[in-house]
């Protein structure tokens, strides 16, 4: 709490820290024309972590040692929304002390019918887990003409995504690239997003809601960036062939676009 006080001394007023939790703190003396502000609590809970996204109980959940995925998602008609996509959830975690992020991804399926499985991924403290809404076709077709058309189509994903991926562009510094890739054409939600750990080709398409009908599945092509040894930036495009698993099973990088 901070008390701001008129000081005679040179006209300006002078300032000094109380702890209101201390009998020092609650007795100290006040004078005409004192200002006292106290600042308002942070919004991090310790031992905690979110739910957001296509569930009825969205919110914080203390966390306890052990705990995994299961623990607050365990059965799909009770605790999903009717629109859950079930293949692909996220969980978005603190890594060091300077509050980077990394993003890593579960079977929301494959964790239902396994639970306390090597599918159910453990949960660290102030974890956030993203359960996404399903991008249907009768939703791109209605949402079609709107002024924003990426940002239309993307949806629910992109509300409860934007504030990770800005996140992500802010923490990239020197020797550590940014940790984003991005696609577009024919999937449900074109867009950028996070470069989850370990993630292919097929993992960024289930990031966008998957494919669309209108997929022709052996003329994908994936460009990638690598810096040249004089500094220049070349972009290098493979051919990928969908169709097949060696296509989707490619290995993604930093700033690879599909």
């Amino acid at each position: 709490t901070l008390l701001t006080r008129k000081s005679g001394e040179q006209g300006l007023p002078s300032a000094n820290t109380l702890d209101l939790t201390a009998s020092s703190g609650l007795s100290y003396k006040v004078r005409d024309g004192d200002v006292i502000q106290v600042s308002e609590m942070g919004d991090l809970v310790s031992n905690s972590v979110v739910l957001k996204g296509a569930v009825t109980r969205p919110g914080e959940y203390g966390w306890l040692p052990g705990m995994r995925v299961s623990n607050l998602i365990s059965n799909a008609r009770r605790d999903l929304a009717r629109d859950a996509d079930l293949g692909l959830g996220m969980i978005v975690r603190q890594k060091n002390a300077l509050l980077d992020i990394e993003v890593l991804s579960f079977d929301l399926a494959a964790l239902i019918a396994s639970p306390g499985s090597d599918k159910d991924p453990l949960l660290n403290e102030f974890d956030e887990v993203l359960i996404f809404s399903l991008v249907t076709a009768d939703l791109i077709e209605a949402e079609a003409e709107a002024e924003e058309e990426e940002v239309a189509a993307q949806g629910a994903r992109t509300m409860l995504l934007g504030p990770v991926v800005a996140k992500l562009r802010g923490q990239a510094r020197q020797n550590e690239p940014v940790q984003l890739v991005s696609v577009a054409g024919a999937v449900r939600a074109p867009g950028t997003y996070p470069l989850i750990a370990g993630a292919t080709v097929g993992t960024l398409i289930s990031s966008a809601g998957g494919l669309t009908d209108s997929a022709y599945l052996a003329a994908a092509e994936l460009r990638r960036l690598a810096n040249g040894t004089n500094g220049e930036v070349r972009a290098d495009y493979r051919d990928l062939d969908l169709s097949v698993s060696r296509g989707k099973d490619l290995t993604l990088a930093s700033r690879d676009h599909l």
